[in-house]
C-alpha cells in the first residue's frame, strides 16, 4: 500500500564495485492505523552485509499493509 518514507539511512563502511551484498530485514514494530482502520503500519530495520560478513548499511523505515478484517480472517 506504500510507505510514508525512510526514516533513517546509515552508511557504515563503504561498498565497493564487485562487493556482493545481501540484506536482513527485522521487524521492529507493527500497530493498526489509528485514521485509517483498514491499514496497518510496519516499521522495519534493514542491515546490508558485503560477501566477507562486513556490515556495510542501516536502515530503518515504515511501510503500510492492508490488514485482514474479521470477515477476511482464515481466507
Amino acid at each position: 500500500m506504500g510507505a510514508p518514507g525512510v526514516e533513517e539511512v546509515r552508511w557504515r563502511k563503504p561498498v565497493y564495485a564487485g562487493d556482493v551484498l545481501s540484506m536482513k530485514r527485522k521487524t521492529l514494530e507493527s500497530r493498526r492505523s489509528k485514521s485509517r482502520p483498514g491499514m496497518g503500519l510496519t516499521r522495519f530495520g534493514w542491515e546490508m552485509f558485503n560477501q566477507h560478513g562486513d556490515l556495510k548499511m542501516t536502515m530503518e523505515g515504515w511501510a503500510m499493509f492492508e490488514c485482514r478484517t474479521g470477515d477476511k480472517a482464515g481466507a
